[in-house]
Parts: structure tokens; C-alpha cells; sequence
């Protein structure tokens, strides 16, 4: 998801950003990783009402960027 996440950031597809990251919530909440669930709740509610577009790239490309230890981490876990 993280990946497709940031294809439509690029492609400046807000409501696909929206729809994604509102399906991502479950998740981040059950990993527990508080500053990745901030960081999600402000994409999500930016992408829905179309703010501050002009730095939704880059702060879903930081979202993806946090995802990446965490993934690995949880790999390993199991």
C-alpha cells in the first residue's frame, strides 16, 4: 500500500492518497508507532479536503521512508 500510496502522491491522485491512507489507520494503530499515526492522520485528512497539497508528496514519502524498519522488524518477528 505504501508503495501505491506514493505513486499517486506523484500522480497528484488526492482522493487515492485519501482512500489509502484512511485504510492504513487499522493498521498503524495495531503497530502502535505513535508518529506514524500522526503523520497518516494528516495525510489522510489533507488528501480528503485538498490542504496543503503542495507538501502531500513529500510527507507521504516520509511516511513510506518510517514504514520501511518498521516492516523489517515485524518480518523478523515472525
Amino acid at each position: 500500500e505504501m508503495d501505491k500510496m506514493m505513486q499517486c502522491s506523484k500522480a497528484e491522485d488526492w482522493n487515492e492518497v485519501f482512500q489509502i491512507s484512511h485504510k492504513m489507520k487499522t493498521t498503524l494503530s495495531y503497530i502502535g508507532n505513535t508518529e506514524m499515526i500522526e503523520l497518516n492522520k494528516q495525510i489522510e485528512h489533507d488528501a480528503r479536503h485538498r490542504e496543503n497539497i503542495s507538501t502531500l508528496p513529500e510527507r507521504v514519502s516520509n511516511l513510506c521512508a518510517m514504514s520501511l524498519p518498521v516492516v523489517e522488524e515485524l518480518g523478523q518477528a515472525f
